[in-house]
């Protein structure tokens, strides 16, 4: 099964679950694939902000997020630095960087607001 038929039904099921949430392996379970597969999926969810997720004794649950009428992403302009370092600050808790060679990606807390500024020596 490809990856994006695993999302669509993953996304089905945790809509329906709504604020009860399904547990990441019922989740594995119902769609017919492998934890790791449920994994990715919900990686892609949680970065695009469509989903939350809390551990539990039995593994990681997850919630839909609902956003009503008035809800509006905030969206910043990319901005470029033509400079050799930056200071990245948070003020929620970073949990994972990747170095991808010409590329580093920052995972935050979900209500973790980040700032990037140039460094100039």
């Amino acid at each position: 099964m490809k990856l994006k038929e695993i999302a669509d039904q993953a996304i089905n099921v945790i809509k329906t679950r709504g604020t009860e949430g399904i547990n990441n392996a019922e989740l594995a379970e119902i769609v017919g694939t492998p934890k790791r597969r449920v994994y990715d999926v919900i990686a892609i969810l949680r970065a695009a902000n469509l989903i939350t997720t809390e551990r539990d004794g039995a593994g990681t649950k997850i919630f839909w997020l609902e956003k009503d009428e008035t809800y509006k992403e905030e969206v910043q302009p990319q901005t470029s630095f033509f400079t050799s370092k930056l200071k990245v600050s948070t003020d929620g808790q970073i949990y994972n960087v990747a170095n991808r060679g010409s590329e580093v990606v920052i995972e935050l807390d979900d209500e973790a607001k980040l700032s990037i500024e140039p460094i100039l020596e």
